[in-house]
């Protein structure tokens, strides 16, 4: 299969590497129908020795953290639901030892990767849906481990921004949230 692979001086090179086999228990094959580059790769590529930071071994060489595809082929401790269903993937949300990124063909990740999509949209639109997301989680878990009792959130009207908006006033956590228009401040009040 093809996967977009980091050579050891970091420049992308496309190569042939061999594909998945079948998935061990709780895993699943994912033909990969878009792969996004998010700031995380980017800062991983850049930096040189960042990426002995990266959760999970860089098998191949293959990196990326978050794509959507289908569900070609299911193991053990897997719902049969989720064969030929089209997910959201963020290698983040589980703990890996030996995967590859998300850049490539076929991937084969934990189910607990995958969020499954509504059937009537297109893959191609969440490839990097989760990212916000998850992202904004971890760091309002880190604000209340570390006794922080509100955030600040500088880019309010981003995705970002909106994203934390929400989970920091479930949390009851205050916020103030900085805005550059009328209009973004009144989307932020209503969400």
């Amino acid at each position: 299969m093809k996967a977009l692979c980091v050579t050891e001086n970091r420049a992308l090179e496309l190569r042939d590497i061999q594909s998945p086999s079948s998935p061990p228990p709780g895993y699943v094959n994912v033909k990969i129908t878009a792969a996004a580059i998010n700031h995380g790769d980017i800062t991983f590529f850049k930096l040189q020795g960042a990426a002995s930071l990266a959760t999970g071994a860089r098998l191949e060489s293959v990196w990326g953290a978050s794509a959507a595809g289908t569900v070609t082929e299911i193991s053990a401790n897997v719902p049969s639901s989720s064969l030929g269903r089209k997910v959201a993937i963020y290698r983040g949300l589980a703990a890996v030892s030996d995967s590859l990124g998300l850049w490539c063909e076929t991937a084969q990740i934990p189910y607990g990767a995958c969020l499954l999509l509504p059937d009537h949209v297109d893959a191609k639109d969440y490839s990097g849906s989760l990212v916000n997301v998850v992202t904004d989680y971890a760091f309002l878990e880190t604000a209340a481990a570390e006794g922080h009792h509100g955030v600040v959130v500088t880019a309010g009207g981003s995705a970002t921004g909106r994203a934390i908006a929400v989970l920091a006033r479930r949390r009851g956590m205050p916020i103030l949230t900085i805005v550059r228009s009328d209009r973004a401040k009144g989307e932020i009040q209503q969400l």
